[in-house]
């Protein structure tokens, strides 16, 4: 495999949590939004500080006008792209969860991922997974919502190997009367823990980030 391709694999194949990553990238970063103000990242907290945790995705509607359903949502939406899946019921689950403005592009990042993902399947024996890790409720207020989701994927393939890669999804909600929807996506990487203790920086700096994610119930 050339240097290039190796590199535009890699690209595709980490991050939102192994197979979303390019699609997202690629197709959503447009759409992301600035920072939230200080006000907003305070009431995010109060929030956060006096809900109960967030159940796993599916366990709580995203027809619930309440901080838990605007995160079960974003993780829904996440997980759904790692599905990579083309079938009816993905794609009308996708259009559910995403706002009007939206749904074509993450409808192309969930097209992009499928074809990734027949790829590695027809090289043979393959293994390519993600994890949702954690998440973190950024801002909140009864309209919109900006929750962050960190991730974890690995692929092990005859076409790629790709070592664990860990990103950050930031999922911008909007509520529209019914349900929460995401209307906008963006990847970052990390956080991503140090292979050894030899760079204490670095490990405070990992433990600091990791720390503000809380568990999923269902993260391993």
């Amino acid at each position: 495999m050339s240097a290039a391709r190796r590199v535009g694999w890699a690209a595709a194949l980490a991050g939102a949590a192994a197979l979303g990553y390019l699609a997202v990238q690629a197709l959503t970063t447009t759409g992301s939004q600035g920072a939230a103000p200080s006000t907003r990242l305070r009431d995010a907290q109060h929030w956060a500080d006096h809900s109960q945790t967030v159940q796993p995705a599916g366990a709580i509607a995203a027809t619930d006008h309440t901080p838990q359903a605007a995160i079960a949502s974003a993780a829904a939406y996440l997980r759904l792209l790692d599905s990579a899946s083309e079938t009816p019921a993905t794609i009308s689950e996708l259009r559910e969860l995403t706002a009007t403005g939206f749904s074509g592009q993450a409808l192309e990042a969930e097209s992009q991922s499928a074809t990734i993902a027949r790829r590695i399947a027809q090289s043979g024996t393959s293994f390519a997974r993600g994890w949702r890790l954690g998440y973190r409720l950024d801002s909140y207020d009864p309209a919109s919502a900006r929750v962050s989701v960190w991730s974890m994927g690995t692929v092990q393939s005859r076409l790629e190997v790709l070592a664990p890669d860990f990103s950050t999804t930031l999922c911008t909600l909007r509520w529209d009367g019914q349900r929460w929807r995401v209307v906008a996506a963006r990847v970052t990487q990390g956080p991503t823990p140090p292979l050894d203790g030899s760079d204490p920086v670095a490990v405070r700096r990992f433990v600091r980030a990791a720390s503000a994610f809380q568990s999923f119930p269902d993260a391993p």
